[in-house]
């Protein structure tokens, strides 16, 4: 039976059965690690992008030069 006949055989003969793949065994595991990641990431990329559009008065007033927020700006979302 093909991949694709297997589920409409289920269905027609009343055989319920769901096939677990192996990366749905594994999913729990990390699945929390990488929605923090990803969610550290975007956080990282939305706060550079802020500081680039700051005005040099906004970034005197949190204790940054623009050398300081351009270079904090031009990091990469997955370095620190």
């Amino acid at each position: 039976m093909t991949r694709f006949a297997r589920p409409i055989a289920c269905w027609l003969f009343g055989k319920v059965r769901v096939q677990r793949r192996w990366w749905m065994k594994w999913t729990p595991a990390w699945g929390g690690a990488l929605r923090r990641n990803l969610a550290t990431w975007r956080d990282r990329a939305r706060g550079r992008h802020l500081l680039r559009r700051m005005s040099d008065r906004q970034l005197e007033d949190i204790g940054l030069t623009r050398f300081d927020a351009d270079r904090e700006a031009r990091k990469p979302f997955w370095r620190e």
